[in-house]
């Protein structure tokens, strides 16, 4: 049987997901993009909100209308939020779960069947934040902890067939996520950051692994090494 190529990815307009764009094409991938906006590298380009049931759905669909196998799907698309458990807002929490927890979990269900039948790795970008919290982040915490025990049980569920369940658990990447919070842009980090570049040829290269190898957890948080600081 032919090896599948074509990846969806959401979220691949902007930040890791269009360097995922990038890394796949330059892998020999077809890449499917579903984000609000157009990447124009990318060979196809579904426009919808993954933060409504709407938007989802009509990604899900315009994926199953789609003939061709998937290799991969990566759940990419994300956003940030600052504040503690004494400020919570029930709009910045729809707004932070719709995107980071909701999303993939629909979306994934609703492809469920095709994806098991096409025997797909799902691939499921979370935050080390998901596994470990941090300070004046709850509602993004909560969003990516939820989101790592959906990766667990999606994980289990298939676990008798071929395709395989990723979790990549990033630390603070190289890109304008925090510029793009509602209450106004977050200052830069002043130490060393991850290059989105450099975990995207990671995930694809996790991606082109033969299937008898499996990679669950991947967790890549930035070195503090004085020399590395010194640099910036």
């Amino acid at each position: 049987m032919e090896v599948a190529k074509t990846v969806i990815v959401t979220g691949g307009s902007d930040g890791l997901g269009s360097a995922l764009v990038d890394s796949l094409i330059v892998s020999g991938f077809r890449v499917v993009n579903i984000s609000r906006r157009e990447n124009d590298k990318a060979h196809v380009n579904i426009l919808c909100d993954l933060s409504t049931t709407d938007g989802i759905k009509n990604a899900a669909d315009s994926i199953l209308r789609m003939s061709e196998p998937l290799r991969a799907i990566i759940h990419s698309a994300g956003v940030l939020s600052f504040g503690d458990t004494s400020s919570l807002d029930g709009g910045e929490y729809e707004r932070v779960f719709n995107i980071n927890t909701k999303a993939p979990m629909l979306i994934t269900s609703q492809l469920f069947n095709k994806l098991k039948a096409d025997e797909s790795d799902i691939v499921i970008i979370n935050s080390v934040a998901g596994i470990q919290s941090y300070p004046t982040q709850t509602l993004y915490n909560s969003s990516k902890a939820a989101l790592h025990s959906y990766t667990k049980d999606l994980r289990e569920t298939l676990s008798s067939t071929a395709s395989r369940v990723i979790g990549v658990y990033p630390g603070m990447l190289d890109t304008s996520m925090a510029q793009k919070i509602p209450d106004g842009a977050m200052p830069k980090s002043k130490h060393p950051t991850i290059k989105p570049a450099d975990l995207a040829d990671y995930i694809v290269y996790t991606i082109n692994l033969p299937k008898v190898m499996e990679v669950s957890d991947i967790v890549i948080n930035r070195k503090k090494y004085s020399r590395f600081n010194e640099v910036q």
